[in-house]
Protein backbone atom coordinates (compact mmCIF):
# COMPACT_ATOMS: atom_id res chain seq x y z
CA UNK A 1 0.00 0.00 0.00
CA UNK A 2 3.05 2.35 -0.20
CA UNK A 3 2.27 5.10 -2.36
CA UNK A 4 -1.04 4.76 -2.50
CA UNK A 5 -2.66 8.24 -1.02
CA UNK A 6 -5.35 8.36 1.86
CA UNK A 7 -8.95 10.30 1.64
CA UNK A 8 -7.62 13.54 3.56
CA UNK A 9 -9.85 15.01 5.68
CA UNK A 10 -11.52 18.23 4.52
CA UNK A 11 -12.18 21.39 6.66
CA UNK A 12 -15.43 22.12 6.33
CA UNK A 13 -14.68 26.03 8.10
CA UNK A 14 -15.32 28.90 6.06
CA UNK A 15 -12.75 31.71 5.91
CA UNK A 16 -14.22 33.49 9.06
CA UNK A 17 -13.48 30.23 11.19
CA UNK A 18 -16.93 29.34 11.40
CA UNK A 19 -17.97 26.23 10.84
CA UNK A 20 -20.40 24.45 7.97
CA UNK A 21 -22.79 21.94 7.92
CA UNK A 22 -21.49 18.72 5.94
CA UNK A 23 -21.11 19.52 2.23
CA UNK A 24 -21.83 23.15 2.75
CA UNK A 25 -25.45 23.13 2.62
CA UNK A 26 -27.72 25.80 3.46
CA UNK A 27 -30.68 25.68 5.25
CA UNK A 28 -33.66 25.76 2.60
CA UNK A 29 -36.74 28.48 3.48
CA UNK A 30 -39.86 27.38 2.31
CA UNK A 31 -42.44 29.15 0.22
CA UNK A 32 -44.40 29.44 3.21
CA UNK A 33 -41.85 31.74 4.65
CA UNK A 34 -40.69 33.45 1.63
CA UNK A 35 -44.29 34.60 2.11
CA UNK A 36 -44.39 35.49 5.15
CA UNK A 37 -41.46 37.37 4.84
CA UNK A 38 -42.40 39.26 2.15
CA UNK A 39 -45.91 40.48 3.45
CA UNK A 40 -44.00 41.59 6.43
CA UNK A 41 -41.59 44.19 4.97
CA UNK A 42 -44.48 45.33 2.73
CA UNK A 43 -44.06 43.28 -0.54
CA UNK A 44 -47.82 42.38 -0.84
CA UNK A 45 -46.97 42.00 -5.00
CA UNK A 46 -43.64 39.46 -4.09
CA UNK A 47 -46.41 38.04 -1.53
CA UNK A 48 -48.92 36.93 -4.17
CA UNK A 49 -46.12 35.97 -6.73
CA UNK A 50 -45.01 33.38 -4.29
CA UNK A 51 -48.49 32.50 -3.33
CA UNK A 52 -49.37 32.05 -7.28
CA UNK A 53 -47.55 29.66 -7.42
CA UNK A 54 -48.58 26.85 -4.75
CA UNK A 55 -49.99 23.60 -6.41
CA UNK A 56 -52.83 23.23 -4.41
CA UNK A 57 -56.10 23.56 -6.57
CA UNK A 58 -59.03 24.79 -3.88
CA UNK A 59 -60.41 28.31 -4.83
CA UNK A 60 -57.63 30.22 -2.89
CA UNK A 61 -54.67 29.27 -5.14
CA UNK A 62 -56.42 30.01 -8.21
CA UNK A 63 -57.63 33.47 -6.91
CA UNK A 64 -53.81 34.28 -5.98
CA UNK A 65 -53.18 33.03 -9.81
CA UNK A 66 -55.64 35.07 -11.32
CA UNK A 67 -54.59 38.16 -9.18
CA UNK A 68 -50.59 38.07 -10.32
CA UNK A 69 -52.03 37.04 -14.05
CA UNK A 70 -53.90 40.22 -13.50
CA UNK A 71 -50.78 41.78 -12.10
CA UNK A 72 -48.47 41.03 -15.10
CA UNK A 73 -51.10 41.07 -18.33
CA UNK A 74 -53.16 44.24 -17.00
CA UNK A 75 -53.44 45.25 -20.31
CA UNK A 76 -55.02 42.09 -20.96
CA UNK A 77 -57.52 42.00 -18.76
CA UNK A 78 -59.08 45.42 -19.36
CA UNK A 79 -59.41 44.43 -23.28
CA UNK A 80 -61.48 41.71 -21.66
CA UNK A 81 -63.41 43.67 -19.96
CA UNK A 82 -62.28 42.93 -16.49
CA UNK A 83 -59.91 45.66 -14.07
CA UNK A 84 -56.91 44.41 -13.19
CA UNK A 85 -57.15 46.07 -9.63
CA UNK A 86 -59.81 44.87 -8.33
CA UNK A 87 -58.95 41.36 -9.22
CA UNK A 88 -55.40 41.58 -7.72
CA UNK A 89 -57.41 43.65 -4.66
CA UNK A 90 -59.64 40.28 -4.34
CA UNK A 91 -56.56 38.13 -4.42
CA UNK A 92 -54.60 40.09 -1.93
CA UNK A 93 -57.75 40.10 0.12
CA UNK A 94 -57.95 36.41 -0.05
CA UNK A 95 -54.04 35.65 0.64
CA UNK A 96 -54.85 38.25 3.95
CA UNK A 97 -57.65 35.73 4.98
CA UNK A 98 -55.76 32.21 4.48
CA UNK A 99 -52.47 32.95 6.20
CA UNK A 100 -54.22 35.32 8.82
CA UNK A 101 -51.95 38.43 7.41
CA UNK A 102 -52.84 42.27 8.28
CA UNK A 103 -54.01 44.09 5.59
Amino acid sequence: MAGQSRLAVVNLATRDGSARPFGGMQKRTTKLAKLREAWAKGDKIGALRIASRFHDRSAEPLAFQRGWNAHQNADFYRQLGKNPEEIICTALAALAGKFKFPL
